[in-house]
């Protein structure tokens, strides 16, 4: 792990989301908790530390360590999905936010927040050459004000969609406005 101990920004950024994840639990209400993905449908098999038994199915959530979790976040969302190219304060912002929603959906309210402040580009969920000169273009604080009313306005949306998760709503927006 001194790869990923001395990288400062994910160390700094890794830090939220464990206090927003915390440990081990297996809700049958949430479908992450599932392996399939899919309430009630195979294994109920928890997340650990925000990894989920959706996104790894076959790994052994309930034994895995704290350092295992960061090991895999740094591996395969800092590093893996590019999240750690994103300049501070957006690559430690879009971290938490992508182990609640998903890389893509966390992305797109990033570029969604662009278009707000006279920026835009595609909102594809995929931050490329282009997002990055709009976000280097763009006030940060101004930026983050943006991204963070796009994010509450996605939980809204997943509730709106889902009536069964507005249960989550209080806990997502907290997090969106952190």
């Amino acid at each position: 792990m001194d790869a990923v101990t001395q990288d400062a920004a994910f160390m700094a950024a890794i830090g939220a989301v464990l206090q927003h994840e915390g440990g081990y639990t297996a809700n049958p209400a949430d479908r992450g908790n599932w392996a399939s993905g899919m309430i009630g449908v195979g294994d109920l098999r928890g997340t650990n530390f925000g990894i989920s038994a959706m996104s790894y199915p076959t790994l052994d959530i309930i034994n895995l360590t704290r350092e295992q979790a960061i090991g895999i976040y740094y591996s395969d969302w800092w590093i893996g999905r590019g999240i750690g190219t994103l300049p501070s304060p957006f690559g430690p912002k879009v971290l938490d936010i992508a182990v609640n929603t998903g890389t893509k959906p966390a992305e797109a309210c990033l570029q969604q927040a662009l278009a707000q402040c006279g920026r835009p580009v595609a909102v594809d969920g995929v931050i490329g050459t282009n997002s990055l000169a709009a976000i280097a273009a763009v006030d940060p604080a101004v930026l983050m004000t943006a991204f963070r009313l796009q994010l509450e306005q996605h939980y809204r949306q997943i509730v709106i969609a889902h009536p069964e998760d507005a249960r989550f709503l209080k806990g997502w927006l907290a997090r969106a406005d952190a």
